[in-house]
């Protein structure tokens, strides 16, 4: 995937399908250090717990880094989904 497909997935709650033909669930966030993009992924409880209670979003502790030439699709997950 490409960062210009990506922006539209940026920390959203998405399914994501990797090259390795996994899917995994969670959110994808873009972060930017000089002139470097760096992308985290972490679960949904992880993300919201990190935003919730620091109020920074954009924090290197938390989420694992990942690269987006390995994800090959994204689903935004629908909002039912959500709070079930």
């Amino acid at each position: 995937m490409t960062r210009f497909d990506f922006l539209s997935y940026n920390d959203r709650p998405c399914k994501f399908r990797l090259r390795s033909g996994k899917d995994i669930f969670g959110v994808i966030w873009e972060t930017k250090s000089s002139e470097m993009h760096h992308y985290y992924f972490a679960s949904l409880g992880e993300r919201f717990t990190l935003q919730t209670n620091t109020g920074v979003r954009e924090n290197k502790n938390v989420g694992q880094p990942v690269d987006l030439e390995e994800i090959i699709h994204a689903e935004p997950l629908p909002q039912e989904a959500l709070s079930a």
